[in-house]
Protein backbone atom coordinates (compact mmCIF):
# COMPACT_ATOMS: atom_id res chain seq x y z
CA UNK A 1 0.00 0.00 0.00
CA UNK A 2 2.79 2.30 1.23
CA UNK A 3 4.81 1.57 -2.55
CA UNK A 4 1.31 2.46 -4.49
CA UNK A 5 1.19 5.88 -2.41
CA UNK A 6 4.41 6.58 -2.95
CA UNK A 7 4.32 5.58 -6.66
CA UNK A 8 0.90 7.96 -6.79
CA UNK A 9 2.67 11.00 -5.43
CA UNK A 10 5.78 10.86 -7.29
CA UNK A 11 3.99 10.92 -10.44
CA UNK A 12 1.74 13.32 -9.63
CA UNK A 13 4.98 15.54 -8.33
CA UNK A 14 6.37 14.83 -11.42
CA UNK A 15 3.54 16.08 -13.44
CA UNK A 16 2.65 19.21 -10.92
CA UNK A 17 6.30 20.43 -11.68
CA UNK A 18 6.42 20.49 -15.26
CA UNK A 19 3.06 21.97 -15.32
CA UNK A 20 3.90 24.72 -12.91
CA UNK A 21 7.85 25.23 -13.46
CA UNK A 22 7.74 24.36 -17.49
CA UNK A 23 10.55 22.93 -18.79
CA UNK A 24 13.97 24.13 -20.53
CA UNK A 25 13.54 27.77 -22.35
CA UNK A 26 15.14 26.66 -25.42
CA UNK A 27 14.40 29.79 -27.44
CA UNK A 28 17.79 31.67 -26.91
CA UNK A 29 19.88 28.98 -26.36
CA UNK A 30 23.12 28.86 -29.34
CA UNK A 31 23.02 25.74 -31.54
CA UNK A 32 25.70 24.15 -29.44
CA UNK A 33 24.20 24.58 -26.06
CA UNK A 34 20.85 23.51 -27.39
CA UNK A 35 22.68 20.19 -29.27
CA UNK A 36 23.95 19.99 -25.46
CA UNK A 37 21.15 20.15 -23.67
CA UNK A 38 18.83 18.44 -26.08
CA UNK A 39 21.30 15.01 -25.43
CA UNK A 40 21.15 16.08 -21.75
CA UNK A 41 17.41 15.87 -21.64
CA UNK A 42 17.61 12.91 -23.40
CA UNK A 43 19.23 11.32 -21.08
CA UNK A 44 17.38 12.25 -18.09
CA UNK A 45 14.06 11.43 -20.25
CA UNK A 46 15.30 8.09 -20.70
CA UNK A 47 15.81 7.80 -17.05
CA UNK A 48 12.77 9.22 -16.02
CA UNK A 49 10.64 6.76 -18.34
CA UNK A 50 12.33 3.99 -16.56
CA UNK A 51 11.34 5.80 -13.03
CA UNK A 52 8.02 5.75 -14.69
CA UNK A 53 7.95 2.02 -15.09
CA UNK A 54 9.66 1.22 -11.60
CA UNK A 55 7.82 3.26 -9.80
CA UNK A 56 4.14 3.00 -11.38
CA UNK A 57 1.62 0.88 -9.60
CA UNK A 58 -0.66 0.91 -12.43
CA UNK A 59 -1.61 1.70 -16.03
CA UNK A 60 -2.80 5.06 -15.76
CA UNK A 61 -0.08 5.95 -13.30
CA UNK A 62 2.87 4.85 -15.39
CA UNK A 63 0.58 6.78 -18.73
CA UNK A 64 0.70 10.21 -16.71
CA UNK A 65 4.35 9.69 -15.21
CA UNK A 66 6.00 9.21 -18.67
CA UNK A 67 3.64 12.21 -20.16
CA UNK A 68 5.26 14.64 -17.78
CA UNK A 69 8.70 13.49 -18.54
CA UNK A 70 8.10 14.14 -22.15
CA UNK A 71 6.49 17.46 -21.02
CA UNK A 72 9.60 18.32 -19.31
CA UNK A 73 12.51 16.18 -21.69
CA UNK A 74 11.22 16.09 -25.13
CA UNK A 75 7.95 18.09 -25.52
CA UNK A 76 10.43 21.67 -25.57
CA UNK A 77 12.64 20.92 -28.31
CA UNK A 78 9.29 20.75 -30.76
CA UNK A 79 7.61 23.59 -32.45
CA UNK A 80 4.53 24.74 -30.89
CA UNK A 81 2.80 23.23 -33.31
CA UNK A 82 4.26 19.84 -32.78
CA UNK A 83 3.71 20.60 -28.99
CA UNK A 84 -0.24 21.20 -29.39
CA UNK A 85 -0.39 18.27 -31.42
CA UNK A 86 1.78 16.14 -28.95
CA UNK A 87 -0.16 17.33 -25.87
CA UNK A 88 -3.36 16.05 -27.73
CA UNK A 89 -2.48 13.11 -28.10
CA UNK A 90 -1.22 12.33 -24.72
CA UNK A 91 -4.40 13.67 -23.10
CA UNK A 92 -5.60 10.65 -25.84
CA UNK A 93 -3.41 7.92 -24.43
CA UNK A 94 -4.27 8.83 -20.75
CA UNK A 95 -8.01 8.66 -21.22
CA UNK A 96 -7.06 5.37 -22.71
CA UNK A 97 -4.96 3.76 -20.20
CA UNK A 98 -8.11 4.92 -17.97
CA UNK A 99 -10.72 2.90 -19.97
CA UNK A 100 -8.01 0.03 -19.85
CA UNK A 101 -7.97 -0.17 -16.17
CA UNK A 102 -11.46 0.33 -15.76
CA UNK A 103 -11.67 -2.87 -17.79
CA UNK A 104 -13.89 -0.84 -20.49
CA UNK A 105 -11.33 -2.01 -23.30
CA UNK A 106 -8.15 -4.09 -23.89
CA UNK A 107 -5.04 -2.89 -24.60
CA UNK A 108 -5.50 -3.89 -28.27
CA UNK A 109 -8.45 -2.00 -28.76
CA UNK A 110 -6.83 1.14 -26.73
CA UNK A 111 -4.30 0.78 -29.70
CA UNK A 112 -6.55 0.33 -32.52
CA UNK A 113 -8.35 3.66 -31.15
CA UNK A 114 -5.15 5.51 -30.36
CA UNK A 115 -4.15 4.87 -34.30
CA UNK A 116 -7.58 6.66 -35.41
CA UNK A 117 -7.17 9.48 -33.17
CA UNK A 118 -3.72 9.92 -34.71
CA UNK A 119 -5.13 9.35 -37.99
CA UNK A 120 -7.66 12.32 -37.30
CA UNK A 121 -5.48 14.56 -35.72
CA UNK A 122 -3.07 14.84 -38.75
CA UNK A 123 -6.06 14.70 -41.27
CA UNK A 124 -6.88 18.01 -39.26
CA UNK A 125 -3.77 19.40 -39.20
CA UNK A 126 -3.21 18.81 -43.12
CA UNK A 127 -6.75 20.31 -43.47
CA UNK A 128 -5.67 23.48 -41.62
CA UNK A 129 -2.33 23.56 -43.54
CA UNK A 130 -4.35 23.27 -46.56
CA UNK A 131 -6.62 26.01 -45.69
CA UNK A 132 -4.05 28.14 -45.07
CA UNK A 133 -2.46 27.85 -47.97
CA UNK A 134 -5.39 28.71 -50.52
CA UNK A 135 -6.22 32.12 -47.82
CA UNK A 136 -2.50 34.00 -48.62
Amino acid sequence: MMHKLLATLTALTLLTACQTTGARNVANMTPAQLQAAKAQDAKAAEAGYARCDQTSANIVESTKCKAAVRERYITPYAPPEEQRISRILVAQNIALAEKIQRGEITEAQAREQYAAVVRSVMDQERRQHQGRGGRS
